[in-house]
């Protein structure tokens, strides 16, 4: 078990009486029906696709000696749970194991007995080096255990229908007079934006778009040694990401036309969700790198998602020169939290390298999304 840094959480009387009392096994060695049991009662919107695919998302046929998720159990009942997603990271020459810390949750009526301390303890003994992308309720647990964050990610959006965001929805509802004002508004400003970006977009160079077949990817693998660092785009890792995840049909790549050796595209995805539908940028590939190549692929994209009626595109990076490129598309902003802990300095300055790379693809964002009813979706292959 991993030393905690907080001393008042390590004396604690309820860690040590875990400590010896905690049943605490990997998702495969419980009861199928306690395992989904949990993910009901925890993660509603989710629970469908865990039940049928956690052991694709936290990677368990990956030949790693780590066991995901992590359960507790109290009696047959899982009470608590946290997931680890196996990576590879690299920065220049240096190649390190990692996880990713996901969906760390107590029941309810189990939680203010540091059963989520015990449990992320657990699960940080797994390997060495921990990173991951907290909200603020997961952070304020973590930062317990002395990991540290950075905030120069950046999620960008663009709200071709802003009455579907679910802030704008939750403000709605909770408007004594049923929201009237501020949906109007939010679909005044939806409509207006897609006059403006339709316009915009329009004369660009229209892009090409398929499957996200293995051909396809094979395009994305890493080619160069990056002297930032990143989650290693090896054929095995975008075999899972992509290839086998169990929704590969909601993955597209999408092309700007080729000039000589010059390539500019992305991996994509669309998902709907809460009656949204969502197109996540996965990707980039701008090589070499040009903003104005950039902007185009992205004009393109805009181009195609209004055609494909979608109502929010959004996309993560931590490279400065894309963001700034690509807030000219995408305009709505935000700071995302890259949170990373390892047992070593060396590890630590590893993992606090300020020159990183981290898209939709490399981290956690995008798998918290689902499409419920998928087999009601039709998607073009072409940008009208």
């Amino acid at each position: 078990m991993v030393a905690l840094i907080n001393q008042n959480l390590a004396s604690s009387p309820r860690i040590k009486r875990l400590e010896k009392a905690a049943n605490m096994l990997a998702g495969d060695d419980i009861p199928v029906p306690a395992l989904e049991a949990f993910y009901e009662q925890m993660f509603p919107a989710r629970a469908p696709f865990l039940k049928r695919h956690w052991r694709w998302l936290y990677r368990t046929d990956n030949r790693a000696k780590v066991k995901s998720p992590i359960v507790m159990l109290q009696g047959d009942e899982v009470v608590g749970h946290v997931g680890t997603i196996p990576l590879t990271l690299r920065c220049g020459n240096e190649e390190r194991t990692a996880v990713w810390l996901c969906d760390i949750a107590v029941l309810s009526r189990y939680r203010g007995k540091a059963m989520g301390a015990f449990l992320l303890s657990e699960a940080m003994a797994l390997s060495p080096m921990r990173i991951g992308f907290p909200n603020e309720l997961s952070w304020r647990l973590i930062s317990k255990f002395g990991w540290k964050d950075q905030l120069n990610t950046v999620g960008l959006s663009l709200l071709l229908h802003p009455e579907k965001h679910s802030k704008v929805k939750t403000r709605i509802e909770m408007q004594s007079n049923g929201g009237s004002g501020v949906k109007t508004l939010a679909v005044i400003g939806g409509l207006a934006t897609r006059i403006v970006w339709r316009a915009r977009a329009w004369p660009k160079v229209k892009l090409s778009v398929s499957p996200a077949t293995t051909d396809q990817l094979a395009t994305f693998y890493e080619q160069d040694i990056s002297d930032a660092m990143h989650t290693v785009r090896s054929p095995e890792f975008l075999q899972w990401r992509i290839a086998a995840h169990p929704d590969p049909e909601e993955h597209f790549v999408l092309n700007l036309p080729q000039s000589g050796t010059n390539r500019c595209s992305a991996i994509a995805r669309i998902v709907e969700e809460d009656n949204c539908r969502r197109l996540h940028l996965l990707t980039l590939r701008v090589d070499p790198f040009e903003p104005g190549k950039l902007s185009d692929l992205l004009a393109g994209i805009v181009r195609w998602a209004l055609a494909e009626n979608i109502d929010i595109i959004s996309m993560v990076t931590s490279d400065p020169g894309i963001a700034r490129t690509a807030r000219w598309w995408l305009p709505v902003l935000k700071q995302l939290r890259y949170a990373y802990h390892a047992d070593d300095a060396a590890g630590k300055a590893f993992l606090s390298n300020t020159d990183q790379s981290w898209e939709y693809i490399d981290g956690d964002f995008d798998l918290t999304y689902n499409t419920p009813n998928r087999e009601a979706n039709s998607r073009s292959l072409t940008c009208a």
